[in-house]
């Protein structure tokens, strides 16, 4: 918000320098001594016999022409506030960065199969809609049915449902019967033992999913490939957590500056005859 108030004061300020506006009036000026006698007045050039011309200044009534960097000259009184907001939200910002605890991932692979079919026509049916029913699996890895089990499992008291959700993702490659799931926590033992945990809940809960029928593909699936303890921690982001530290407090830091010259300017105005 801050930052939008200051682009909004530069771009004023770029459009009140803009110079001067000509505008042509629809009348005329005889040309008699008596008009000739006459002073123009301020800001108007008028010439006898010719239309009027009207130069009329765009600047503010109150503020002086500054153009952009002048603008941000003036802040330079507002720097001691700036620089501490900017310092605060620098130094909050790169203290998360480099203090934030390394996360672990465990992958497992659960592949899906169909039931045994009947007749020709049914495997048919499985044959076109395998392929969707499996993409469809891909979003009940996360439902409460399957991540309440596994919490009541883990022992946490902290660990429900919900909080889970966040620290599991699924993928399907295209056309296949494999979906991948990947459980994140904050140390190798516990990435594994989540992981393998949701692909087994999971795996125990597809029949719930296909209640088999003349109208559904019938599935069974099988975890082919178990959570390993990994060897290392994730990809660190502390840089990009640094970087976006740096530029919250640019940003932050001169919002701060000019809130305080609007605020400034708007105490100080004189009000209009």
């Amino acid at each position: 918000m801050l930052v939008a108030l200051g682009l909004a004061q530069v771009s004023r300020l770029m459009g009140g320098a803009r110079g001067y506006d000509v505008q042509v009036a629809d009348s005329t000026i005889p040309s008699s001594p008596a008009g000739a006698d006459q002073a123009p007045s301020s800001g108007t050039l008028t010439v006898p016999g010719t239309p009027v011309v009207l130069a009329s200044s765009s600047l503010y009534e109150d503020d002086r022409a500054l153009d952009v960097i002048a603008y941000v000259r003036t802040l330079g009184r507002y720097r001691l506030p700036a620089l501490i907001v900017a310092a605060v939200v620098l130094v909050a910002g790169l203290v998360f960065a480099f203090t934030r605890a390394p996360s672990y991932t465990g992958d497992a692979v659960v592949l899906f199969a169909p039931q045994k079919v009947q007749s020709d026509a049914e495997a048919t049916q499985q044959a076109a809609m395998l392929p969707f029913v499996t993409k469809s699996y891909v979003y009940m890895v996360n439902q409460p049915l399957v991540l309440q089990r596994v919490a009541d499992k883990l022992g946490d008291p902290t660990k429900t449902a919900q909080s889970l959700k966040g620290s599991i993702t699924t993928g399907n490659p295209a056309n296949s019967f494999v979906l991948s799931i990947s459980g994140k926590a904050s140390s190798a033992e516990e990435a594994q033992k989540l992981t393998n945990l949701v692909a087994d809940e999971f795996v125990a809960a597809v029949p719930s999913f296909s209640p088999g029928g003349e109208q559904n593909v019938s599935m069974t699936a099988k975890v082919v490939d178990r959570a390993v303890l990994p060897l290392e921690a994730d990809p660190s982001v502390r840089l990009q957590f640094a970087v976006l530290a740096v530029v919250a407090a640019l940003a932050l830091g001169f919002g701060t500056a000019v809130a305080l010259d609007v605020i400034s300017r708007l105490r100080t105005k004189s009000p209009r005859a």
